[in-house]
């Protein structure tokens, strides 16, 4: 029980990020990034993963070849994604661009505004998935 609750609050508190190429890396591999301890919480955006993770394993993680820095301070619930075809937006501001999508940040004066409203962009959907690569995706065997 405990290991349903856990990602829920860690979800909620703002973390650092870190942005992970994960292109050709294979459904397990990905999933083997996800399941590190220090991963609060992940969203996959086709050739790139966004983690929050631990503030004691944020420079371990940007170490490592292919991870940069993400938003610091990102919780779930203020992740905002806007495809980033359109460069006229200015409210809210692009935090990052991770693989072809912007991450904002929603404040808390727009909270109250409406989530369809494209400019402010859509919440992150809840298997965690806004892309998949198909070299990344899932074997299924048999039918």
């Amino acid at each position: 029980m405990l290991l349903l609750i856990a990602p829920t609050l860690s979800a909620a508190n703002p973390a650092d990020t870190v942005i992970v190429d994960i292109h050709d890396r294979g459904a397990l591999g990905v999933e083997e990034l996800k399941a590190q301890g220090s991963v609060l919480w992940s969203v996959e955006f086709g050739n790139e993963l966004l983690m929050a993770v631990t503030p004691e394993s944020r420079a371990h993680w940007l170490a490592r070849a292919g991870t940069r820095a993400g938003p610091d301070q990102l919780s779930l619930d203020t992740l905002r994604i806007r495809d980033h075809a359109c460069t006229d937006h200015e409210v809210p501001p692009t935090l990052a661009v991770v693989g072809g999508y912007e991450i904002l940040r929603l404040e808390s004066a727009w909270r109250s505004l409406p989530d369809v409203l494209h400019v402010i962009g859509r919440q992150a959907p809840l298997d965690g998935v806004v892309a998949r690569e198909v070299r990344n995706m899932p074997v299924r065997r048999g039918v």
